[in-house]
């Protein structure tokens, strides 16, 4: 059961980290809609997230899905999921 929650702990940063990435590329004018993959290093796990970016109906404004997987175990359920709105203004 710790293990669990260690695990959702560190998603959640990784998770964070990741939508950190994207507010700064939107305020850099460099966010681009569409998916990707990468793998983190933290606190000793391998971590798989997929970003995923889309537009909305307001100009400039963008949704963001940042899901955390075990690297290890790709079918597995993610430990963390994050979705939020980014803008150049916001």
């Amino acid at each position: 059961m710790a293990a669990g929650l260690e695990q959702r702990l560190l998603a959640s940063w990784v998770a964070s980290n990741e939508m950190a990435l994207a507010r700064h590329a939107a305020k850099t004018d460099k966010i681009k809609t569409g998916s990707r993959s990468d793998t983190v290093d933290m606190g000793g796990w391998k971590w798989r997230t997929r970003t995923k970016v889309e537009e909305t109906e307001v100009e400039r404004v963008f949704l963001v899905t940042v899901t955390v997987r075990d690297a290890e175990n790709r079918n597995e359920a993610p430990f963390a999921t994050l979705t939020s709105a980014v803008s150049d203004s916001f």
